[in-house]
């Protein structure tokens, strides 16, 4: 038989419950990596255009280490595996992960800073990327992906080559609209439309200096490659060179804006998006180029404002 409860043992409960939520709530606010944006200094990054690729400097505690990718289509903080031999091990807490390719090592840094944007207890992946340093002249030190984009409205002007950071509560977008932004595994993504009525979703990738790069899934279930003409190319990105498919589509349409007969990519069965199920594929600078992209992650939004 269950013992009856009184009107006391119900409130204890009630009561139980409630500090058990709060000291969760507590726990969880104190694992959060803290950002600070600092308003009263200038919101413009220190930019350096390589190759198609936005570049800058951060901090590190007192280090200061360069050229950092700004790349929306990473998925976190990438430190190369050479910078990360230079820090102080007690300022960060590496880890192996298991399974991933390429290998990565996950830590903490207690400060990592760029522009007016400071982290602090950031999570951040450490990786080899010296494969691209042949192409673009220099090895990367970093690639700053979702957590730099996650606290702040970024507008990237590639019109003018400029990146600015700015407070989200305060920033108003100084013309044009916001459209519904969705994150998908801490990537901002758009529908889009091609030849056909076809439809998918697409990564914008700030560090794809492609136009238009389809992705194996999605190219197999559209037959994007049945009597079209294409030739094999290098694709130049973040992480190396690959071989890809070049070709033509007769028209490419998002955000509001189409473009006609856009050279684009098509990846090999082989890449490494190859089991991307998720998304159709990447939109890069061949098309961004066009605009000052203003991506405003905690608001889910973004405005795509014409030159």
């Amino acid at each position: 038989m269950r013992p009856a409860t009184t009107p006391r043992s119900r409130m204890a409960r009630l009561g139980y419950l409630c500090a058990l939520l709060l000291s969760l709530v507590a726990c969880a606010t104190l694992s959060r990596p803290a950002v600070v944006i600092n308003e009263r200094t200038d919101a413009r990054l220190a930019i350096t255009v390589t190759k198609g690729l936005f570049t800058t400097t951060a901090r590190i505690g007192p280090l200061e280490a360069r050229p950092f990718v700004i790349d929306s289509g990473a998925d976190h903080l990438y430190l190369d595996s050479e910078l990360a031999k230079t820090l102080n091990p007690s300022s960060w807490d590496a880890r192996d992960s298991s399974g991933s390719q390429p290998k990565v090592k996950w830590g903490a840094l207690a400060i990592f800073a760029v522009g007016p944007m400071t982290l602090q207890h950031t999570v951040v992946g450490v990786t080899d990327l010296s494969a691209a340093s042949n192409s673009f002249g220099e090895r990367f030190a970093g690639l700053l992906g979702a957590p730099f984009f996650a606290n702040a409205v970024v507008e990237v002007d590639y019109p003018h080559g400029a990146i600015s950071c700015f407070e989200p509560t305060t920033y108003r977008l100084p013309r044009g609209h916001w459209q519904p932004l969705t994150l998908i595994g801490n990537r901002p993504t758009l529908t889009a439309r091609l030849e056909g009525g076809i439809e998918g979703r697409f990564v914008l990738d700030t560090g794809n200096t492609a136009t238009v790069v389809f992705f194996p899934a999605f190219i197999q279930q559209h037959a994007l490659l049945h009597n079209r003409g294409v030739r094999r190319v290098t694709q130049t990105n973040v992480r190396g060179d690959t071989e890809t498919l070049a070709g033509r589509i007769a028209w490419f349409e998002f955000a509001g804006h189409r473009f006609e007969q856009p050279l684009v990519l098509f990846d090999l069965p082989n890449s490494p998006q190859a089991a991307e199920t998720r998304l159709a594929g990447a939109i890069g600078r061949g098309l961004l180029r066009e605009f000052i992209v203003v991506f405003n992650y905690p608001e889910s939004k973004i405005a795509l404002l014409p030159k």
